[in-house]
């Protein structure tokens, strides 16, 4: 669906997120992982979020503060993260697991690395 259409649909219809998991729940394919930019919300209800993180400081923020959305939101306690454009194996386990310790320690989440 072109973005303009759905973003003027999920308007007329109230929560834009209610809206966008229907939408995507009637969708006529199947897949694994929906990747939505920007969605704060889980639109799953049956699988935990996926993250995609690039190796910054304003990525890994935006990260975290997604998590501590859905955490104090939602009571979303699993996460799954991808580093993205990371420079090496290294420097993504780097990131995730600065992510996940903080997450873990202050909201009590489980993030579990996904490349």
């Amino acid at each position: 669906m072109p973005a303009l259409r759905g973003l003027e649909r999920a308007a007329e219809c109230g929560s834009w997120e209610r809206t966008l998991g229907e939408l995507l729940r009637k969708a006529p394919q199947s897949f694994n992982v929906w990747l939505v930019n920007g969605v704060a919300a889980p639109v799953a209800e049956t699988e935990s979020p996926l993250l995609v993180v690039a190796p910054t400081r304003d990525a890994i923020t935006g990260a975290y503060a997604h998590i501590k959305s859905l955490a104090r939101n939602h009571g979303q306690r699993d996460f799954r993260v991808v580093v993205d454009r990371a420079a090496s194996e290294s420097v993504a386990l780097s990131v995730f697991a600065s992510i996940a310790e903080t997450s873990r320690r202050f909201l009590a989440a489980r993030l579990d690395y996904c490349g």
